[in-house]
């Protein structure tokens, strides 16, 4: 016993510790419990003097751990434990946790695997008193000692132990221990060459990554996600795979329109997510043309579900695989195939129309498309037997020849043809009747350039039948008006289908329809729907030029509360001017008595088109947005008490939203809004609001509303509801520069809030006759002096929500539950930020990559986790 070890052992002297209870003492040891019992009860046995461990004992050492033994048992004979469930024995170092000997003195059993691992005790064999093992039971100690030899921790029992320097030496603290088989590989190195030693090393490590792997299986088959049963984890992987973020954010054609990058957050996460994936032909049933390996993996893979085809050649022509594909007709639900030339002319065309010869039983879903060059005939013959399935037929820019070998059917719809010229091949109306007769399911019909033009053979509505389509939703027909005045007077049009028109102008001197060429028909082709009469009318911009108009009328046939009514939108050339006359157009050939909003957006508001709209009997809604209201407040002038309202008798309600007060025109507009501290315009939004009122007052007004209006603010909105009497919705917007115009004020800019000669003028233009008594008194004191302020102004302001941070705490403690095969956390919760910069980035090349070599790691490590 060296001194220097004395003063530093924490059981020399612990009889004598206020805080640890004897449970034994006497003048050679002393008995206490294990801070950190193992078993049901955990003793620990340690003699009084000082003795460093089980392996400073010598053969004349018996008595003494007989002695040790003793004790013990009387311990447990106090706690009636029987001698089957009692196990004393010595940890062996360096896996001591105190260089102090002690006993430990269990009752069976232990509290966990990992505590008995801790006391593994391992018989020997022959002339052997124990196995390998850090632990010898006290009966083995006292034989090896007997024997005249030292415990240690193998099965050799020579005097000295054998510990292999590669065996490193653990502080008490972790004390791991490892297993018996890595134990015997470590204390067998001696006498054995090294090349042979470093095979059974390697063949050690392969077993124990092996068991890693089924042990991290087991473990994260308790992850909370792998609970669920392999059908519903197979639908999320298809939710995932086909949904708008699974594919490319181009909605149109392209080689990548297929998007492979669902196969990192499926299929190579862990080993049973890879499993179910690869188990749900479904999920690579999508095919991706990237390659012909990947193709032909995802042909494999798919099994016998249907397949997708969406591939765009550009100018390059159809590769091989992409016609294989094809091949497969029996299994096609959907084909996609676009080009940027005629299909005759590219490369493989051919090969591609011979592969849509053969049967397409399934096939629901065709698109072909050709953006420039000369129209492609389209492929009728290529559909022998038809397509009894298809739901749903897109070609553009194809010529037709032959209507009756379009594969058409019962189960169709959705049809779309889209020719691009008015020089090109149309149908007769025998021909589109005859089409049109094979599709009674059709939802949606759009007809681009493909419309018949009038001729004298064109039989009447009554020669036709009516329900050719009983079940049409909507109508869309583009072409010039001709063109769709013949269609609307030849075919009928369910009173459930809406109606898009859209004219183009020609530009070969051929002439062109009007707008009524369009309405007049309706009145016989629509009539239940125009019978039921006109709920609303919008009018706003086609085209940011403003030269195209769309005017959108709504029905009241079958409206309620719940839904809307049929839908008449026009899209057509026109000016400003044109809107009024459209309008009486509208009355002329449609019943607009029943109208009762209108809406104009963005469009100049001429006196014409109030002319049209002031007599109506119903109109009492108004929606005015993103223009001026100068016309509207002179068609509102001549609505005074002695005309009786003769003007918009039932308007009782008005919707403005970004509009300028400040604004007379279109014109000034924009330079009233960028320049506020113009002179000239000063107090034109009080004295134009101010005439806005002096004229509503004589209505009966349920609604105003306002919202993000211009040089409106709270002085106005208090105002309005003053003198209307009626609550004024506000959203609370005031003009970003109305601190500039109040500065203005203040530097003289604007005086008792009175907009010098121009604001005199309006003045005295609302002012009436003083001198009798009936000029607008509410005038003077609405434009009279606003004070320092222009009322309290207020800003909305609202906590933003991030919702892509939310339940953080929840996403981590759902990242937790499952590890890689490297030890890592695996990260179910994919960071885009990270992705973007790795794999999210990757070429069609790279993620083939990842596909194809996915088989290659199956076999080269089976049972591995992704």
């Amino acid at each position: 016993m060296r001194p220097q070890e004395t003063l530093r052992c924490r059981f020399c002297g612990i009889e004598k510790s206020p805080t640890n209870a004897m449970l034994y003492d006497d003048h050679a040891f002393v008995a206490f419990e294990d801070i950190r019992p193992a078993a049901k009860h955990h003793f620990l046995i340690t003699p009084k003097k000082h003795i460093e461990s089980v392996r400073s004992l010598r053969k004349e050492d018996v008595p003494f751990l007989k002695e040790m033994e003793s004790v013990g048992n009387k311990l447990m004979e106090i706690y009636h434990i029987p001698e089957h469930e009692r196990r004393m024995g010595f940890h062996i170092p360096p896996f001591n946790s105190v260089n102090h000997l002690h006993l430990h003195a269990h009752a069976l059993p232990y509290r966990s695997i990992l505590e008995q691992n801790k006391y593994p005790m391992v018989n020997g064999s022959g002339t052997d008193h124990k196995g390998f093992t850090w632990f010898v039971e006290v009966g083995q100690a006292i034989r090896i000692l007997e024997s005249e030899t030292r415990v240690a921790t193998g099965t050799i029992t020579a005097v000295e132990p054998l510990i292999p320097s590669t065996l490193p030496v653990l502080g008490p603290k972790w004390r791991m221990m490892w297993s018996s088989l890595t134990q015997q590989l470590l204390q067998a190195q001696h006498g054995i060459d090294a090349e042979a030693y470093r095979t059974m090393l390697k063949e050690r490590v392969v077993e124990l990554e092996a068991e890693i792997r089924t042990i991290k299986s087991h473990h994260n088959n308790l992850a909370r996600c792998n609970r669920l049963p392999p059908e519903i984890l197979s639908t999320i992987f298809l939710l995932v795979a086909h949904s708008p973020q699974g594919q490319n954010s181009n909605t149109g054609f392209g080689q990548n329109a297929v998007d492979m990058s669902w196969m990192r957050s499926t299929s190579q996460v862990c080993r049973r997510w890879r499993d179910v994936a690869l188990a749900c032909p479904p999920l690579w049933s999508r095919l991706s043309f990237a390659s012909a390996e990947i193709t032909k993996l995802m042909l494999l893979r798919s099994k016998n579900a249907p397949l997708s085809v969406v591939y765009d050649e550009g100018n390059a022509g159809f590769p091989q695989h992409v016609v294989d594909a094809l091949s497969h007709s029996h299994r096609m639900r959907a084909i996609e195939i676009g080009s940027d030339y005629s299909l005759l002319d590219l490369v493989n065309a051919g090969d591609v129309q011979s592969k849509l010869s053969r049967p397409v039983p399934i096939l629901e879903y065709l698109v072909l498309r050709g953006f420039f060059g000369p129209d492609y005939p389209f492929p009728g013959g290529s559909f022998p037997e038809g397509a009894p399935a298809l739901k749903y037929l897109k070609a553009r820019g194809c010529a037709i020849s032959n209507w009756q070998a379009l594969p058409l059917g019962p189960n169709l719809t959705t049809l779309d043809l889209h020719g691009y010229s008015f020089r090109g091949l149309r149908p007769s109306i025998e021909e589109l009747h005859g089409a049109l007769k094979q599709v009674p399911s059709l939802l949606e019909l759009n007809l681009t350039f493909f419309l018949p033009l009038d001729d004298d053979t064109q039989p009447s509505l009554s020669d036709l039948q009516h329900s050719l389509f009983p079940k049409l939703t909507i109508l869309r027909l583009h072409d010039e008006f001709l063109a769709i005045s013949t269609f609307l007077r030849s075919f009928p049009v369910p009173p459930s289908a809406s109606i898009e028109i859209t004219r183009f102008a020609r530009i070969d001197g051929v002439r062109e329809g009007t707008l009524e060429d369009i309405l007049a028909p309706l009145s016989s082709s629509w009539l239940r729907v125009v019978q039921s009469g006109a709920h609303s009318i919008a009018i706003r911009p086609g085209d940011p030029s403003s030269t195209r108009y769309i005017y959108e009328a709504e029905f009241n046939y079958g409206r309620d509360q719940t839904r809307s009514g049929p839908i008449l939108h026009i899209n057509t050339l026109g000016t400003p001017e044109s809107i009024g006359h459209a309008l009486l157009m509208f009355r002329e050939c449609l019943d607009l008595s029943t109208l009762s909003v209108f809406t104009a957006n963005s469009i100049i508001l001429l006196d014409t088109m109030w002319d049209a709209l002031s007599d109506l009997p119903q109109l009492a809604e108004i929606h005015i947005e993103n223009t001026t209201i100068g016309s509207f407040i002179d068609a509102l002038v001549d609505s005074t008490a002695e005309c009786a309202l003769k003007r918009f008798p039932a308007f009782s309600a008005l919707y403005l939203k970004e509009v300028d007060f400040q604004c007379e025109d279109f014109d000034s507009m924009v330079p009233a809004f960028l320049a506020p501290e113009d002179t000239e315009r000063a107090g034109k939004a009080t004295f134009i609001l101010g005439c806005l009122v002096k004229e509503m007052e004589f209505y009966s007004m349920d609604v105003v509303s306002i919202e993000h209006c211009w040089n409106f603010n709270r002085e106005h909105w208090e105002t309005m509801q003053e003198y209307l009497g009626v609550k004024v919705v506000w959203d609370g917007f005031e003009d970003p520069l109305e601190e500039e115009r109040e500065e203005g004020e203040e530097e003289g800019v604007f005086e008792g809030g009175k907009g010098g000669e121009e604001a005199e003028e309006w003045e005295d233009e609302y002012d009436g006759d003083e001198e009798n008594g009936e000029g607008p008194e509410d005038l003077e004191e609405f434009g009279g002096e606003r004070g320092e302020e222009g009322g309290e102004e207020t800003e909305e302001t609202g906590d933003f929500i991030n919702e892509e941070t939310g339940g953080g705490e929840e996403a981590e403690e759902f990242e937790g539950e499952c590890e890689d095969s490297d030890g890592t956390e695996t990260d179910y919760v994919i960071n885009e930020e990270e992705e973007n910069g790795k794999e999210a980035g990757k070429s069609g090349g790279e993620w083939e990559e990842d596909l194809v070599e996915e088989d290659e790691w199956q076999g080269r490590r089976e049972g591995e986790e992704y």
